[in-house]
């Protein structure tokens, strides 16, 4: 897959759109912070240190078994640029071109690598904050802000997501109700899908305090 940046609003679901991806194309994916990295380690560190790894790309190939795991480059814009420890874009770059892909060094294990089937997808919240060298790299998609015309599918998705995440088979909830989605969309307003699944969940936690009143 060609590596691509989805740009778009803090809370927008950039996050949860990219490991969707990869779960729609059956791929293992590894999410990688990249605000809490300040350093090169992203391309691995020294077999001459005590420390020595592979790069995140080579660890996720051997952990998947497979040559084509998703790296998803979750907020690319606030990596440090500081050189002093070597910087993520530098360690970041050749692996997003087939041709040095196909030969990168891996500095942890002192020899080559065939990176050029990891696939990459990055998010950020600001595409002028992000590096010119990553953006000339990158398919660029640009993601609107949720509305409340999209409310219906986010919602049952939503739904859906703490059903499963709660150990409960999601045929088990009933739908949101008509009085329900009035009261949702009145505190979401659109944006952030993190105050969405707030109100969200706020709702069903609602709903079943007063199923356990009524049993009472």
């Amino acid at each position: 897959m060609r590596p691509t940046l989805l740009v778009g609003s803090p809370g927008s679901g950039k996050t949860s759109l990219a490991r969707e991806i990869g779960s729609a194309l059956n791929l293992v994916t590894t999410v990688f912070p990249c605000a809490s990295v300040a350093d090169g380690s992203f391309g691995g560190t020294s077999a001459q240190w005590s420390t020595r790894r592979a790069s995140t790309p080579l660890e996720a190939i051997r952990r998947s078994r497979t040559a084509n795991p998703m790296i998803i480059l979750d907020e690319i814009e606030k990596t440090g640029l500081s050189t002093t420890n070597g910087t993520l874009m530098n360690a970041l770059l050749p692996m997003l071109e087939r041709h040095t892909a196909e030969t990168y060094f891996e500095i942890g294990i002192e020899r080559n690598a065939d990176l050029s089937w990891v696939g990459f997808l990055a998010t950020a919240n600001d595409l002028a904050s992000v590096p010119a060298p990553l953006r000339d790299r990158f398919r660029i998609i640009q993601m609107p802000d949720p509305c409340p015309q999209h409310l219906g599918d986010l919602a049952r998705r939503i739904v859906r997501d703490i059903a499963i995440e709660n150990g409960t088979d999601p045929a088990w909830t009933a739908p949101l109700a008509a009085d329900e989605m009035r009261v949702i969309t009145k505190a979401w307003g659109g944006g952030s899908l993190r105050r969405l699944r707030l109100a969200v969940q706020a709702t069903l936690d609602a709903r079943e305090q007063h199923l356990r009143a009524r049993m009472m």
